[in-house]
């Protein structure tokens, strides 16, 4: 074979590779340095066949080489990041399908599904996304649902997608495990924290004004999502996220979500998460149909206990004496109370309704609206 023959093949192998093992081979070692150390050598190796000093007595080989001696850099730099971010998390990854994921960190799980940080190994190193696997191949159809509606809500027009999909993850991918299993691949909702966390750091509830903001958007986005026809059926604190800085916010976990909503005579339900039926209205189990009754419901109760309240005794703080406890102001809270009726046809139908008033009253109580900070202690 020419030299000029051997030169594209080279370059085509390198095009055509879809990660760095297919380049470099296994870079293994004891340690970092020594995977280091073997990505150095392999590289060596490849610059010695397509270094463009090699190829200098022609001018199209020789940009051949340059292209071919870029790309190796590239692969080179690749490597390297991921080796180096392996070494930090310890190497695990996690294989679905033909493709591999490495993991970057675990997340609390759900009641059907396991959750990971992962990096796609074939592409770019600084692209994290969530890993969502279901523990149970039965439960297949709760992670297909999830799929249909992200896909459904991110196909509204596009103005509204602009608005509006800041509060839901883009699904990047759902994918079939060799044992029958389903995932899906998740945008990452970066630096963001859920109101169970919230809650878990101000047990004695977090002040009006951050409540206050907190319901501005929760309200919001579900009067949008059930003008859609989607009842989300899970806004669980675990499942509400909101950015301490920025005061973004996200509702993540739709497998429950119900679509094409119809009072009172539409779909229900087909699941709630396990540890939380507790949290719902026995209309759930009495398999009746799905609405904003439902969103509303779960939604308020989230914020209330956000706020430092029981939900089962209907006690905050301040009820029992606890001087250093801030409580939402009585209007906000006799809004919560509204949204958590027992009975559905008695609580407010309509989350764009529980938002007008929940404006009114947080103007009311606070004057106009202006930026509070929130600070988590972990963040």
């Amino acid at each position: 074979m020419s030299l000029a023959d051997e030169l594209h093949a080279h370059a085509a192998s390198l095009r055509t590779a879809r990660r760095p093992a297919e380049v470099f081979g296994p870079l293994d070692g004891a340690d970092l340095d020594a995977r280091l150390a073997a990505l150095s050598t392999a590289f060596h190796a490849w610059a010695a066949k397509v270094h463009p000093d090699r190829f200098a007595h022609s001018v199209d080989l020789t940009e051949l080489a340059t292209e071919a001696f870029q790309t190796l850099s590239a692969w080179r730099d690749l490597a390297e990041r991921q080796l180096r971010r392996s070494a930090r998390h310890g190497g695990q990854s996690v294989q679905v399908g033909r493709r591999n994921y490495e993991v970057v960190r675990e997340l609390r799980g759900g009641d059907i599904c396991d959750l990971y940080v992962v990096v796609d190994e074939d592409g770019s190193a600084d692209d994290e996304l969530v890993l969502k696997v279901v523990r149970d191949p039965a439960n297949n159809d709760l992670l297909q649902n999830e799929a249909r509606v992200l896909n459904f809500l991110w196909s509204r027009p596009q103005d509204q997608v602009d608005v509006f999909c800041r509060y839901v993850p883009r699904l990047r991918g759902a994918l079939d495990l060799q044992d029958g299993r389903r995932a899906n691949l998740l945008s990452l909702a970066a630096d963001y924290v859920t109101l169970a966390e919230v809650q878990r750091a101000f047990p004695r509830g977090v002040d009006g004004r951050t409540v206050s903001w907190m319901g501005n958007r929760v309200f919001e986005f579900l009067a949008w999502l059930n003008r859609q026809g989607v009842v989300h059926g899970a806004v669980l604190p675990d499942h509400v996220l909101i950015h301490p800085v920025t005061h973004g916010a996200m509702l993540v976990d739709w497998c429950y979500a119900v679509s094409d909503w119809r009072y009172p005579d539409g779909p229900h339900l087909q699941a709630v998460p396990t540890s939380q039926k507790n949290r719902y209205p026995q209309e759930v189990f009495r398999r009746e149909a799905a609405s904003p009754r439902l969103d509303v419901y779960l939604a308020a109760s989230t914020l209330a206990q956000t706020a430092g309240m029981d939900l089962w005794t209907g006690k905050r703080p301040v009820d029992v004496g606890d001087p250093s406890a801030l409580p939402i102001p009585e209007a906000m809270n006799e809004i919560l109370r509204g949204c958590r009726l027992e009975r559905a046809q008695d609580r407010f139908a309509d989350a764009f309704d529980v938002l007008e008033r929940w404006k009114m009253a947080q103007r009311r109580a606070y004057g106009p609206r202006k930026f509070h900070p929130f600070a988590m202690p972990s963040v």
